[in-house]
């Protein structure tokens, strides 16, 4: 008889998806940070509830990054928190799960790295007060969020899209993000990417 073994919770999933990419990636985040990214992942998907304001208002999240920049610029002060939070969400989410399609398009992925990277920043500046100060949580969101944008492309990651033996993505991807995985798949091809050179495999 088969049995039927319970899934677990969708945090679960993306904590385990988190710790297996950092692992991959040979680095480590704060808990803060990592709680945060467990959080983006579990909420963003559903766009229809992320971020919503005033029943009247349309679903921002869909809109494009100039216009949330836009938004956190000509607001009002007491909504520009909200606006440059999902502007550094929107960048990250988008960037690490959809890099590949971003390749070699108009606007790329480090229109997203940048904008994002902004945002956090900015974020950063404007939390140093509270009862709980939030600064050290969205500097480390903003220096390392190149990082950040691979440790999510390893989560949404196929195995498929990382053999695919498009080298100059590869080697891109690891220019941006620092990727060790790109890192590996291109020695393995005979690239040294630090050196940009071609590895002879039978030295």
């Amino acid at each position: 008889m088969n049995t039927v073994s319970p899934s677990p919770s969708l945090t679960e999933f993306f904590v385990s998806k988190i710790d297996e990419a950092l692992k991959i990636q040979k680095t480590s985040v704060s808990g803060e940070v990592h709680y945060y990214l467990v959080d983006l992942l579990t909420r963003f998907p559903a766009a229809q509830t992320c971020y919503v304001t005033q029943k009247n208002q349309k679903d921002t999240d869909k809109r494009a990054l100039a216009l949330q920049l836009y938004d956190a610029v000509f607001d009002t002060p007491e909504k520009k928190f909200g606006h440059l939070k999902m502007l550094g969400d929107s960048a990250l989410f988008k960037a690490g799960f959809f890099y590949d399609a971003l390749y070699n398009q108009p606007v790329g992925v480090d229109y997203y790295i940048n904008m994002g990277c902004g945002a956090y920043s900015s974020l950063a500046n404007m939390t140093t007060q509270g009862p709980v100060p939030l600064s050290d949580l969205y500097s480390e969101l903003s220096g390392r969020f190149a990082e950040l944008v691979e440790v999510l492309h390893l989560v949404g990651e196929s195995e498929v899209a990382a053999h695919d033996g498009d080298l100059l993505r590869i080697l891109e991807r690891y220019q941006k993000t620092g990727s060790q995985k790109a890192k590996d798949l291109l020695q393995t091809n005979g690239i040294d990417p630090d050196n940009l050179t071609v590895i002879r495999r039978d030295q």
